[in-house]
């Protein structure tokens, strides 16, 4: 389904695409009108947000920070972090590292794809240089 506002001189148009063979017109009209409505309550109050939808905003970010974001872990604070990365690589080679849009790398196949970056040497030109620790 796609949704097309377009602005012009008698106010704001509505396009909307959809699959005839999942959503029937009646469905499509009730969806409109739900969203002009809205769009009418959101122009009337355009300073502040509704008591129930500024609510779920509060519910949304309290699910995100404090409910979904439950990834505490213990560490040595005083390690770098691809000291870290590198002891977790060795000890679960196998184990998925990264996920994103569907796709995932396990540690293994991340450490192959980034040995080429620790390889660069200094007078490269690339701006790569080796870290070091600061001193404390």
């Amino acid at each position: 389904m796609f949704f097309n506002m377009i602005e012009g001189n008698d106010g704001i148009r509505i396009d909307v695409d959809y699959n005839a063979d999942v959503f029937d017109p009646a469905t499509i009209d009730r969806w409109i009108g739900h969203f002009k409505t809205l769009a009418a309550a959101v122009a009337e109050r355009h300073g502040s947000l509704h008591p129930r939808v500024a609510a779920a905003r509060r519910e949304r970010k309290n699910w995100i920070v404090n409910d979904l974001n439950q990834t505490t872990s213990e560490y040595d604070h005083h390690e770098f972090a691809f000291s870290l990365f590198s002891r977790k690589a060795a000890e679960q080679p196998e184990a998925i590292a990264v996920e994103f849009a569907g796709n995932s790398l396990t540690y293994r196949e991340l450490v192959r794809q980034i040995e080429p970056v620790g390889a660069l040497h200094p007078d490269e030109d690339t701006g790569a240089r080796p870290a070091r620790r600061p001193p404390c």
